[in-house]
């Protein structure tokens, strides 16, 4: 597995921008579909998130996950880098928009119709009134994102900046040796 991911801005920051973040994750989740399993034929499905608390104001974070065999983690962040630099620099095409974008906002006119959704939203809203906000909204804020936007938002959260990243290996780790001083102290 391999992992980078970037920080962003929290979502009550711009609930638009943030909006526009989770068009630009899965624009960045199709490029990997097809520079990584269709191309490279090195992982199934490439997982792409936006995790963005609400309740945390100042975390938020658009990070990429793939499984591959560790050798071939740093394909994978060169076709990511690659990616990025270059929805940075090229505005999407209206097809690659309508991909990206329409099924979020078809799902979250479908979420409205159910009263699961409706008991976790309302359930958040005691705490914060934004929360109505957030909920009228989310389907207009998606609709409403651009090739603009997208460029945008690459250019100012990802290019030209360093992702965290990671590898993880195969194999057990070692336990890490604990000096009986340390554990004694601890107490």
């Amino acid at each position: 597995i391999a992992v980078a991911a970037w920080p962003t801005d929290a979502f009550t920051a711009s609930m638009a921008d943030s909006r526009g973040l989770q068009v630009l994750a899965q624009v960045i989740r199709a490029r990997l579909m097809a520079g990584l399993r269709e191309r490279e034929g090195l992982t199934y499905s490439p997982e792409v998130f936006v995790d963005q608390p609400v309740s945390q104001r100042h975390y938020a974070t658009l990070g990429v996950q793939v499984e591959l065999p560790p050798a071939k983690a740093g394909t994978f962040f060169t076709e990511l880098d690659a990616i990025v630099r270059d929805l940075a620099r090229t505005p999407i095409n209206a097809d690659e928009l309508a991909r990206a974008r329409t099924p979020m906002v078809d799902a979250g006119r479908r979420r409205f119709g159910l009263a699961e959704y409706w008991v976790d939203a309302l359930a958040a809203s005691d705490d914060d009134p934004a929360y109505f906000d957030m909920i009228r909204s989310k389907v207009p804020d998606l609709e409403k994102v651009t090739a603009a936007d997208v460029q945008r938002l690459a250019a100012r959260y990802l290019a030209g900046r360093v992702p965290f990243q990671f590898v993880v290996q195969p194999g057990m780790p070692e336990p890490a040796a604990v000096h009986p001083r340390s554990v004694s102290a601890a107490r």
